[in-house]
């Protein structure tokens, strides 16, 4: 539908507005639907409420530990289950002390959510240091 045709049809209305929003298209429920409610609400009640933005900024880690395969040739099977149980208490104990989050294990790897990036390195640091102490990288 032309624009004009909803400004002609506004100006016929008494105490209509007409808005002109973002977007390709007139559908209310789909696209930004919170700026078209925001118009609506404001019209209705006179008043506009401050949303709360509905994104998260998180910072994702994933873990993996250095030549696994190798080292489990190297050990065996039994020591490297004995290192990668080591690893993942290293693991979780620096997590609960930089404010991690597990997501999920994938074989020796973590998958982590942390929401300030500098905890995220923080935290690195210290799994690296930590597993050092055990022969790991």
């Amino acid at each position: 539908m032309p624009v004009e045709l909803g400004r002609d049809l506004s100006e016929k209305v008494p105490q209509a507005t007409f808005t002109e929003l973002s977007g390709r298209d007139h559908l209310s429920f789909a696209g930004d639907v919170d700026e078209y409610i925001d118009e609506v609400e404001e019209f209705l009640t006179g008043e506009r409420r401050e949303r709360e933005p509905d994104r998260v900024l998180a910072t994702i880690r994933f873990t993996d530990i250095v030549e696994s395969t190798r080292r489990t040739a190297e050990v065996g099977d039994r020591r490297w289950r004995e290192l990668l149980a080591s690893h993942d208490e290293v693991v979780r104990r620096e997590l609960a002390r930089y404010g991690g989050e597990e997501v999920k294990t994938v074989g020796d790897g973590f998958l982590v959510k942390f929401e300030l990036p500098a905890s995220a390195i923080r935290c690195a640091l210290a799994i690296q240091t930590r597993l050092a102490d055990i022969g790991l990288k």
